[in-house]
């Protein structure tokens, strides 16, 4: 925005505010763009599709529109998205936090991204990299796609998706006694399943494999898995 004459006054001359900062930027009710530039910022669209951009810096992006946009600079330090509709990390933004008390899904990138759902039933999908996913409260759905990937449900009946190729990933809490699943794609069964010290080591391959925390061999059964 500009200031207008007479000096004293205040106003918008412009449909699409655009605001920047050093630290911290807040839109208003339209369509804003924030910039951010250096430092670690803290950019809040508010309401309309906003255009955040951050730059260098650790940035901390708020989103509650699915229209919004979020734009980080390439190894622009260490970045995170606090999402209040579903949303999907831009390139260049490490990590997500679902936010609200609605069901919603987050989606990474080819980052090692760390994202954490709420209290709801959330589906959390790393995408590549060696990312770690938490879905807190809720039945969630957790996907840890490429690389080495460590999932925890929380609590709920949490369902652990595995396909083919996505190498040796990890489950934290994987939870015998209630309806936690393992969905299985890409494979008709495991080849093994091996004690490695407390923790089941399901083999499907010699590349891909599960590794469940705590978890007894003895104490897994069929129904703890889904073929698909």
């Amino acid at each position: 925005c500009r200031i207008c004459a007479p000096f004293y006054r205040l106003r918008l001359c412009r449909p699409t505010p655009r605001k920047r900062g050093s630290q911290f930027a807040d839109g208003l009710t339209g369509d804003d763009l924030l910039e951010g530039r250096g430092g670690s910022d803290q950019l809040i669209g508010g309401v309309g599709a906003d255009t955040l951009v951050g730059g260098t810096g650790n940035d901390v992006y708020y989103v509650d529109n699915a229209d919004d946009k979020t734009i980080e600079a390439t190894n622009g330090g260490v970045d995170e998205t606090h999402a209040y509709t579903n949303w999907t990390l831009a390139d260049n933004v490490e990590n997500l936090f679902l936010r609200s008390a609605a069901n919603l899904a987050g989606k990474g990138n080819g980052l090692a991204n760390t994202m954490v759902g709420n209290g709801a039933a959330n589906t959390l999908e790393g995408l590549g990299g060696a990312d770690r996913l938490d879905g807190r409260g809720g039945s969630d759905r957790l996907v840890g796609g490429l690389g080495a990937d460590v999932l925890t449900g929380g609590t709920g009946n949490d369902s652990f998706v595995f396909t083919a190729g996505h190498g040796h990933d990890t489950i934290t809490d994987f939870d015998l006694s209630g309806d936690d699943l393992l969905e299985i794609s890409g494979y008709q069964r495991y080849s093994e399943l091996r004690q490695v010290g407390s923790d089941t080591l399901v083999v499907f391959s010699d590349s891909d494999m599960l590794s469940l925390n705590g978890v007894l061999v003895a104490s897994v059964s069929n129904s703890d898995f889904l073929f698909v």
